[in-house]
Order: structure tokens, then sequence, then C-alpha cells
């Protein structure tokens, strides 16, 4: 006949082995977790997105082997704090991985979108009101400064 405890666990475990025991039991737990989502991933659906170009994308592209070397200098610009790799197509020379990067339906360059022209607020109609400081009717200054 088997004993029944109030719990999962043994009564005459060591508590170390018991803390390792509820380690496994929570990796395998996480592991059969990870095979569901795999077997539910819809991998033609990632291949087919294109790859978003960030400033970390772009840092580790900068690290790569094969980098050129108009990359790796303005990746040293930005790691100094001279540059932004939102600035990168300013640079001169331009590496020549941003236009691969910009011109391949692989990527997709949304976070380095082009600048937007700035709004400049319409002036007011009037600007006496600016610049009058002197009450006509009074014949005295509007102004506590005077």
């Amino acid at each position: 006949m088997k004993p029944v405890w109030s719990s999962d666990r043994e009564p005459d475990l060591d508590p170390a082995v018991e803390e390792a025991v509820r380690a496994v039991r929570a990796a395998i737990a996480d592991l059969d977790t990870a095979v569901i989502r795999a077997q539910n991933l819809d991998v033609q659906a990632i291949l087919e997105e294109p790859a978003e170009v960030n400033d970390r994308y772009m840092s580790s592209l900068a690290t790569m082997p094969d980098a050129s070397p108009a990359l790796q200098a303005y990746a040293a610009r930005v790691q100094r704090g001279e540059s932004k790799w939102s600035d990168i197509e300013l640079a001169r020379p331009l590496p020549p991985e941003v236009l691969e990067l910009k011109n391949s339906p692989l990527f997709s360059w949304q976070l380095f979108p082009e600048p937007e022209p700035q709004q400049i607020p319409s002036p007011p109609q009037n600007y006496q009101h600016l610049y009058d400081d002197y009450d006509e009717e009074n014949h005295t200054p509007d102004s506590w400064l005077v």
C-alpha cells in the first residue's frame, strides 16, 4: 500500500535534493511550453516578414568580419557618442550596407524614417500687443518695469 501525503514532498528527502527535483520539474515544464510554441509557429510567415533594421541590428552588422570599413568606422563614432545610427544616411562615405539594406525586400528600414519637415507656427495676426506697453487713454506705461 502506497502512503498518501498532503503534498509532493517525500517525507525523508534531503532538502537540497528536493530543491534539485523541483528545479528539474520546472525545467521540464518550460521545455514542454517551448515545444508547444514551436509546434504552433508559422515558419513561412516568419520567413516572409522583413527583418527590422534598428540600432541593435546595425551594431551587430558592424561587428561582422566582412563589414565594410565605412560601416566599422561609423560604428566606432556611434560608440563614442559622436553619431547616431538613425543618421547613418548622412555619413560620408556612405557604407555600402546601407543601400543594400534599404533596397532589399528582406529588410524594413522603418526605424530610420525620412525626417519630416518641421511645422513653423503661424505668427499672430497683430504684433502690436507684443510691443505696446503704453496706455494711451491714461498716458501711463502699462508695464510695471517702467
